[in-house]
């Protein structure tokens, strides 16, 4: 009987060790993967064309970003908003203020334009 408490004991230590190396959902630690992946989904380099010609109007029509050479004060300088991913697929979605609403604007497009802004809203080459 003694044994069977014995394999029992390493048993129930193996799957505390299994758990605390991540092997299960939660227990074992910060997943790597997320917490060092800072980008947002989406390819920022598609999200620069995008950006210039990707709608009618194009969102440089309307809008400063320094990193795409846009200059217009239509809408709110995008330098200095610097909005984050989700903002601007909610922004893009449901045309907030003045800006139009882009139904027609989804899928891997809009996460490659949001991705654009995210990460070059605020990166101008004076900062």
């Amino acid at each position: 009987m003694s044994q069977n408490r014995i394999l029992i004991a390493v048993l129930l230590a193996l799957a505390f060790v299994a758990a605390g190396c991540g092997g299960g959902g939660g227990g074992g630690g910060p997943d790597v993967d997320a917490a060092s992946d800072p980008v947002p989904q989406g390819d920022p380099i598609a999200g620069r064309d995008a950006f210039l010609l990707g709608t009618d109007p194009a969102c440089g029509d309307c809008h400063t970003l320094a990193d795409a050479g846009t200059t217009a004060t239509v809408g709110p300088n995008l330098d200095e908003l610097k909005p984050t991913f989700d903002q601007v697929v909610q922004a893009v979605q449901t045309g907030p203020g003045a800006m139009p609403e882009f139904p027609e604007v989804g899928g891997t497009f809009l996460d490659n334009l949001a991705a654009y802004v995210s990460t070059a809203a605020g990166q101008s080459a004076d900062e």
